[in-house]
């Protein structure tokens, strides 16, 4: 007698259960609805309805897969962002919603600047008011006419940014979503998080507008000195000793390139500020993802460079410090 889906997924709730997964009646439903290739109204139109055993033996595997703690969204294979479809798999960090804060702010500093938008995507909260401006206020990006060689033109109405450490392309893909008249280069160490970026930019249909270099941070952008408006990052920043610590799905399913930031957490940080400045147009801004501990640290890095002005610490939605941003001088 075949299985239901209520009595199956009522199964992946309890086996998950068993194995201390929080959340467990969440996730049961949606490996089950994953397995079958289902939508939720399907499911709840029809809770009772049977089975079919290749359904039925697929997800019995991703709730087996599952309580050995391999991350949920690697077995969904896709995680929202900026309400965005990010395919994600093992090889890159799984985007985070706090995240988010980095795009929206610079969608505001992109806005200050009257760059034109596109609202029919995306998620619309970052900025508030008219859009589509035509005039440029003077916000720090101001195009210049000379650049070193060999980079493509760029014109006028243009936003031209790096996302250093792409990983999945969650960040810089969000951007190209919401601002028209933006471009967008991107790097990454992992040759796997680049192939599962650039496909992510297909699937997106923003391929045209985004360039992918492989490479350690600004390695392979030695010719782009002074180009870019905005530089955006969310670095490795957890300190090496804290990641065994971790959920196990996080110290042990995601990538350390990704998660371990050196004994103190701002090992990769440093890096960035130390060099990031040389790489933005004058003024440009720098935003950067960081721990909750860290404000304090970061600020006096990004200071002790001599290459950046206003530096100021957001929070997130929970209040926690989340993203410094600073004004290249």
């Amino acid at each position: 007698m075949k299985i239901t889906r209520s009595a199956l997924v009522e199964w992946g709730k309890e086996y998950l259960e068993g194995r201390g997964i929080p959340g467990s009646g969440v996730e049961a439903e949606l490996l089950f609805l994953s397995a079958g290739g289902i939508a939720r109204a399907e499911f709840y139109r029809d809770r009772e309805a049977p089975v079919a055993p290749a359904e039925e033996k697929k997800y019995r595997e991703l709730i087996r897969s599952r309580g050995e703690r391999e991350p949920l969204f690697y077995l969904l294979g896709e995680r929202e962002f900026w309400s965005l479809p990010i395919r994600v798999a093992p090889g890159v960090l799984i985007p985070r919603p706090e995240t988010e804060l980095l795009v929206e702010e610079a969608i505001r500093l992109a806005r200050e600047c009257g760059l034109p938008f596109d609202f029919d995507q995306g998620k619309r909260n970052a900025a508030s008011g008219p859009v589509g401006l035509t005039a440029r206020r003077d916000c720090g990006m101001e195009k210049s006419s000379s650049r070193p060689n060999p980079k493509p033109e760029t014109r006028n109405s243009e936003l031209n940014f790096l996302d250093l450490g792409t990983g999945s392309g969650a960040v810089a893909l969000a951007l190209l979503t919401e601002i028209r008249e933006a471009r967008a280069w991107a790097t990454d160490l992992s040759p796997e998080a680049l192939r599962i970026a650039a496909g992510n930019a297909r699937r997106l249909k923003l391929e045209d507008r985004i360039q992918f270099l492989a490479g350690d941070l600004f390695a392979p952008l030695e010719q782009y000195h002074g180009f870019f408006d905005l530089l955006v990052c969310n670095p490795p920043y957890i300190p090496s000793a804290v990641i065994p610590t971790l959920a196990p799905e996080v110290a042990n399913g995601e990538p350390r390139l990704a998660l371990d930031g050196g004994e103190d957490g701002l090992g990769v940080i440093r890096r960035v500020a130390e060099k990031g400045f040389q790489f933005l147009k004058t003024p440009g801004f720098l935003l950067m993802e960081i721990g909750d501990n860290q404000a304090r640290a970061v600020e006096e890095i990004l200071a002790r460079t001599g290459g950046y002005e206003e530096i100021m610490i957001l929070p997130d939605l929970s209040g926690r410090d989340r993203v410094v941003r600073a004004k290249k001088k």
